[in-house]
């Protein structure tokens, strides 16, 4: 949400993908800070997170720039029932 709140990306994300990361120049910014009228925000799973500390050496890819380990299941129980699936 920064990027069209603010109009650049938050430092932790701009640390942690480093040049993966596209870069605003100064007119970009400026067209992109308040560029929205609606924000709608839908989420499509859940999962239990722990953060991996910063100290771990992780390899860099768009799985890890979250710096989570993520589970559907927590002391051996899923968080819900498994989704159903259409297969048609």
């Amino acid at each position: 949400m920064d990027p069209i709140t603010r109009g650049d990306y938050p430092f932790s994300m701009r640390s942690l993908v480093g040049i993966r990361l596209p870069k605003f120049t100064a007119k970009q910014s400026v067209m992109l800070k308040g560029s929205f009228d609606f924000v709608g925000l839908n989420y499509y799973t859940t999962n239990y997170a722990t953060a991996i500390p910063l100290s771990a050496n992780l390899p860099i890819s768009y799985d890890t720039d979250s710096r989570a380990n993520v589970s559907g299941v927590f002391n051996g129980k899923p968080i819900g029932p498994r989704r159903t699936v259409n297969t048609d």
